[in-house]
């Protein structure tokens, strides 16, 4: 069966959380939790979760920003690369630092969720130089 990070998640939040109380989430927060995980499926793509609800698919882009960098983050800790091993084109679109690279991911969120609300049209944001 093996480790499932969805339900590990789930089962921290409801039942280990504030000394084995738990944290009072709504059930849309805690749907994301529990399916978010994409597995092998493509990011964004119709397999990566299935979630019920708009704050579920918030979770799944918070989890994919946060397993981005601490990946990267972790292979640095642990000796296996070093920070000029990051691809120099990534570094360059999403930053230097770890709390660059969360920064570029989050407001390159946001600002593209603007155009699904259908509130703001597309901008033309310019290519980093």
């Amino acid at each position: 069966m093996g480790f499932k990070h969805n339900e590990q998640s789930l089962r921290v939040v409801d039942l280990l959380e504030k000394d084995g109380r738990g944290l009072n989430l709504t059930w849309e927060v805690r749907d994301g939790i529990v399916n978010h995980s994409k597995s092998r499926a493509q990011v964004l793509g119709s397999e990566w979760g299935k979630v019920s609800t708009l704050e579920g698919e918030i979770v799944k882009l918070a989890d994919l920003v946060a397993y981005v960098n601490h990946d990267s983050d972790d292979a640095i800790r642990a000796g296996i690369i070093k920070e000029i091993d990051l691809p120099e084109a990534a570094v360059k679109v999403l930053g230097n630092s770890p709390s660059d690279r969360i920064n570029t991911m989050v407001c390159d969120i946001i600002d593209n969720s603007w155009v699904c609300s259908g509130l703001i049209a597309l901008k033309t944001i310019p290519a980093p130089k």
